[in-house]
């Protein structure tokens, strides 16, 4: 990131005085409130930036269907969620 422009170090200067609302520096500065946001927090990290999703070994799949061999139910997700949530009852 580049230093900041003349609108970003203004709103970085009236946010550090303080008891200032996002609100009232988007309006002094005719900026939204969110662009007030992403200056303030410039450096922090990025929520809408897209993370690689965390594999969950439980997570169903569909497959083509198929007879469970735990409950012998015709199903088409894989593991069978008739069979986890069974499980998951008997802990």
């Amino acid at each position: 990131m580049g230093p900041p422009t003349a609108v970003q170090q203004a709103v970085l200067d009236d946010s550090r005085d303080g008891g200032v609302s996002q609100r009232e520096l988007a309006r002094r500065h005719g900026i939204s409130k969110e662009t007030v946001r992403v200056i303030i927090n410039r450096g922090r990290v990025n929520k809408y930036v897209k993370r690689e999703p965390v594999a969950d070994p439980f997570d169903p799949v569909c497959v083509p269907d198929y007879r469970c061999g735990g409950c012998g139910r015709k199903v088409n997700l894989e593991p069978c969620q008739i069979c986890r949530a069974m499980q998951r009852d008997n802990r």
